[in-house]
């Protein structure tokens, strides 16, 4: 079993703290999943308990350890289009290669999906990636 632990402070659009630290055995390098809320899955006909879902919402990676806390940072990629690059021959527009980024706020406009972000809060679970 990884080690396991919760969001303790959002610094910025790239990085965590979380609680655990060297004393847990978190080492830099590690990488952690920062996981959705647990969603409890019930039977619609009987109402009854079948289990619980939790997704990754995004993969940090530690790069600084203290005793009880440590501070984690996103490294996942998406391509986006680039204003700025020239186009194909064919009239396709050039892709940039970019970090995503966490936010606070869960939907910043009505509906809006963003590629770019995912909304962490305090308090969010992270268990070490295999």
């Amino acid at each position: 079993m990884g080690i396991e632990g919760k969001v303790a402070k959002i610094l910025n659009s790239r990085e965590v703290i979380i609680n655990k630290g060297a004393l847990d055995g978190v080492e830099t390098g590690i990488r952690f999943n920062v996981q959705e809320r647990q969603v409890d899955v019930l039977d619609p006909d009987s109402n009854l308990l079948l289990g619980h879902l939790t997704r990754s919402k995004i993969q940090v990676e530690i790069i600084e350890v203290q005793p009880q806390f440590s501070v984690a940072r996103t490294f996942e990629t998406y391509q986006a289009i680039d204003p700025d690059a020239p186009r194909s021959f064919l009239g396709f527009p050039g892709y940039v290669t970019k970090v995503k980024t966490l936010r606070e706020e869960r939907y910043p406009k009505p509906f809006e999906f963003r590629e770019d972000s995912v909304h962490v809060e305090v308090g969010d679970l992270v268990i070490q990636a295999p």
